[in-house]
């Protein structure tokens, strides 16, 4: 049985074809583990919010207050790229990452979450993303709620 958080500080956030993603609960440290425990890359003050693993690594919002917050896959070396463009840092707007109307290849990342957007569709916007490289595959995501 694989236990990779076994005598590990930290949150377990995602698990990958190729180990675990863990983070503190205030976002002062975000790092990779590979499947037996050991670490592999370290970031200090970031915050992933909703992970996923995707085919390319893991798919989430990650940022800071100070530099803001994107779209962003880390890869299993821990590079981080941006999919969309960076919130301005202190009190702007997140991006929010559509996990469940994503894929492990196409990401849908909406101006406002999910369930809200069920609720007054109207409201919404969002953008189909191409997870290996970024490449906008269409926007304005028609969200129809079914009753």
């Amino acid at each position: 049985m694989w236990r990779p958080l076994q005598g590990q500080p930290g949150f377990l956030r995602v698990v990958t074809d190729v180990g675990i993603v863990v983070t503190d609960e205030h976002g002062a440290w975000m790092k990779g583990l590979d499947r037996s425990g050991t670490e592999r890359w370290s970031r200090p003050d970031i915050r992933l919010v909703d992970p996923v693993a995707v085919d390319v690594g893991v798919l989430g919002v990650v940022g800071s207050e100070a530099t803001g917050f994107a779209a962003s896959v880390i890869d299993s070396r821990g590079a981080i790229r941006d999919l969309t463009i960076r919130s301005a840092s202190s009190g702007a707007a997140w991006p929010h990452l559509w996990t469940n109307a994503s894929s492990s290849t196409v990401a849908v990342v909406g101006d406002i979450d999910f369930w809200t957007a069920l609720g007054d569709p109207a409201g919404a916007r969002a953008q189909l993303i191409r997870v290996s490289n970024g490449s906008i595959l269409g926007g304005d995501v028609v969200v129809i709620p079914g009753e």
